[in-house]
Order: C-alpha cells, then structure tokens, then sequence
C-alpha cells in the first residue's frame, strides 16, 4: 500500500514538473522578440569589474566598445521594464545613456534591434534565474 502511495505521488510531481515546463517554453516561444540596442557611457571612475556587475544587473548583453571612448559601449538590453530603465538611467555609474527616455522611462520606438534575443523572463524577478536557460540566436 505504501509503494502505491509513493508511486501515485511521484506520477503527480512528474505531470506537474512537465506542466511547469511546458509552461515556460510556451511562454517563451510566444513572447521572445529581438532586444534592443543601447548605448551606455559609464562615469570614468566606474572599474571594469563594477561595470561587469552592473551589466549583470540591469541585463545588458554583447558589450561593443564605441569608437573614441573607453567608456561607452553597444548593449543589447534583455530587460527593457520601466524598473529595470529607471534604476539605469539614474544609477550613480552611468553618465548618459541613448535610446530611453529619461522622463518616462521607456525605450523609444525607433530604437534599433541587436542581435540578441529577450523575452517576458526577462522581465519578471522569479524567471530571470531560468532564462539563461533558454539561449536564442537570430534566424533560429
């Protein structure tokens, strides 16, 4: 009796386990779209090892040096919530940024695309630790 038990239980875990999957996949197919791209001049005394955590933090991805300064780059950005925009926007080490606006932080329409690849996980705090999990590269 106990072994059925047990048995019952683990098939239920299972279909929820594949319920929670297929989920996120489902979400994920149906909302990923291309990110947009952004430049960001950090402040001069801003490390390359702070700039690395902060690129981390507000998601911006394949970092492109700008020709004639050491300090702006190209991101991709991942995370274009209004959140995520304001806290950049305003945050100590970056000096100026193109492409948001700073008064209602959004991205503008015009924005051009990179090459990366974002969807709502990025977005939401709890799935950002999956969505690393779900790499996407263009014309796939």
């Amino acid at each position: 009796m106990r072994s059925g038990v047990q048995g019952r239980a683990a098939r239920i875990a299972t279909a929820l386990a594949i319920g929670v999957l297929a989920s996120v996949g489902a979400t994920y197919y149906f909302t990923y779209e291309p990110a947009p791209s952004i430049r960001v001049r950090w402040r001069q005394d801003v490390t390359p090892a702070a700039r690395t955590r902060l690129e981390r933090t507000f998601l911006l991805a394949n970092r492109v040096a700008h020709e004639g300064s050491a300090r702006t780059f190209r991101y991709d950005l991942l995370d274009t919530s209004r959140s995520n925009l304001e806290a950049l926007v305003t945050h100590p080490a970056v000096e100026e940024t193109d492409d948001i606006d700073r008064v209602s932080y959004a991205m503008r329409a015009d924005c051009p695309y990179g090459e990366s690849w974002m969807w709502v996980g990025h977005r939401i705090p709890i799935l950002r630790h999956i969505a690393p999990a779900f790499p996407r590269k263009p014309g796939l």
